[in-house]
């Protein structure tokens, strides 16, 4: 499939080659037009199934040396660590714009191809997923990259604020321009209100979205926007339908990746398989996790051994089971939504009960001493460090800091020592935004974000 669809790829990283589309294909690279196709297209998970990365490279999760920062061969990853002003320093290499824009034309070709088919009773059903999976992948792009080409969400300044740029054709040579924020999140809950109806509850493979999956992520989409009753709403639907937790007393800690393997399906938390693109900071040996995060797991917390490495103190407990980074969807995330939201929602008491419900299964058996914390300040604090702890290196936490600085009480200043320098990033510093890179602010001529 990789090789047959070959010719879409060339035409995405290549718009404008006009040389390369005046000539004809060979007859094996095919633009898809049947149902097999574009289910082959959307199950390309090399593409279709990597989120950005750089969020997680300029939030506070990990540390890592000048040596090592000298070290990386990728100017843009040194230069989103150290929160420079110019991200890209004269390179095009910008996969974090880059990937999502492909799976969004990825889906655009899906949706167009399926508009041309009159799919027959029995296929009613496939194609009813396909255009539902689709309108998921689509909606998933453009989320992530409102999460760093575009200022957090607030309903005040919504409208004034410019949003990422809906390409909503595939037609590589139309234009989109930026549009508002808020028309940005509103055609990503379009997209997923409409794969709602059209998508199975479950689906046999993770990389395939579900009804479960999109449940997952508009209570995501609506917790980061701080409407916690709806996300709430999206957290009930999502848990109705898959609500298993893993029972870390069962997860073997001798194993190089502890955690099941979620692409293989052994993960039982995992909703929706997703990889952080593979950064060479990620894969450095001299990246190490946040100091004062570690010591905040107690003895019997299994986190502690399964999370981290007993002896080089790395981090290995991420949900693919494997060396590259889950930034998926799973229901340990979503029941944290819940968690939050129901603490919001003055429901204290619910909000207790099941943050204690989902702790236990991280301790050892017979060892946790339940949560009893009334004072509602106080819980939310609890329930937000159990966030940072259960959703370590998850893609999660640039997000959940640009929405946290908004209230003084959750703020928090970053800092990066590096040898004789200090470095900080203020809340709600235009650093939390990230520039657009420069071949597509010329090649399009959309308005470049202020950094």
């Amino acid at each position: 499939m990789k090789n047959r669809y070959l010719f879409l790829v060339l035409l995405f990283l290549c718009p404008g080659c006009e040389k390369y589309l005046d000539q004809k294909p060979d007859k094996a690279l095919v633009v898809p037009t049947t149902l097999a196709d574009f289910n082959d297209l959307l199950n390309h998970s090399d593409f279709m199934n990597f989120t950005p990365g750089l969020g997680i490279v300029a939030g506070d999760e990990y540390y890592m040396p000048k040596n090592g920062l000298d070290a990386l061969t990728n100017l843009i990853e040194r230069n989103s660590y150290m929160w420079e002003k110019d991200l890209y320093v004269g390179t095009t290499f910008a996969p974090d714009w880059r990937d999502p824009y492909r799976q969004v034309f990825y889906a655009n070709v899906v949706l167009e191809g399926l508009g041309k088919i009159i799919p027959s009773d029995a296929e009613k059903q496939e194609w009813n997923r396909l255009k539902g999976s689709a309108l998921f992948f689509r909606a998933w792009a453009f989320y992530n990259l409102a999460q760093l080409f575009a200022d957090p969400y607030d309903p005040a300044t919504a409208d004034h604020i410019l949003g990422v740029p809906l390409k909503l054709q595939a037609d590589v040579n139309s234009r989109a321009d930026r549009g508002t924020l808020r028309q940005t999140y509103q055609q990503i809950q379009s997209d997923l209100q409409e794969a709602v109806k059209l998508l199975p509850a479950k689906t046999v493979v993770p990389t395939q979205p579900s009804k479960s999956a999109v449940y997952a992520l508009l209570a995501r989409i609506f917790h980061n926007i701080e409407d916690y009753g709806t996300a709430l709403s999206y957290a009930d639907s999502c848990l109705s339908i898959k609500n298993e937790l893993i029972d870390y007393n069962t997860v073997n800690p001798a194993l190089v990746r502890p955690m099941p393997r979620s692409a293989e399906n052994q993960n039982v938390e995992v909703l929706f398989h997703a990889t952080a693109v593979r950064y060479g900071f990620f894969s450095s040996s001299l990246i190490f996790p946040d100091s004062v995060l570690v010591k905040s797991y107690e003895e019997n917390d299994l986190r502690k051994t399964l999370f981290f490495h007993a002896t080089t103190g790395r981090f290995i407990g991420t949900y693919t089971g494997r060396s590259p980074l889950f930034t998926g969807l799973a229901t340990d995330e979503v029941r944290l939504v819940r968690i939050e939201s129901l603490a919001r929602s003055s429901q204290k008491q619910k909000a207790l009960d099941e943050l204690n419900q989902l702790v236990v299964t991280r301790y050892k058996k017979g060892t946790y001493v339940p949560i009893t914390e009334s004072r509602p300040l106080e819980l939310l604090e609890l329930i937000l460090m159990e966030r940072r702890k259960q959703l370590f290196s998850r893609g999660v936490r640039w997000s959940d800091l640009r929405r946290l600085n908004k209230d003084p009480r959750f703020s928090k200043t970053l800092f990066r020592k590096l040898e004789m320098n200090l470095l900080s990033l203020p809340p709600n510093d235009a650093r939390y935004l990230f520039t657009i890179p420069e071949d597509e602010i010329l090649g399009s001529g959309i308005q470049q974000n202020n950094r």
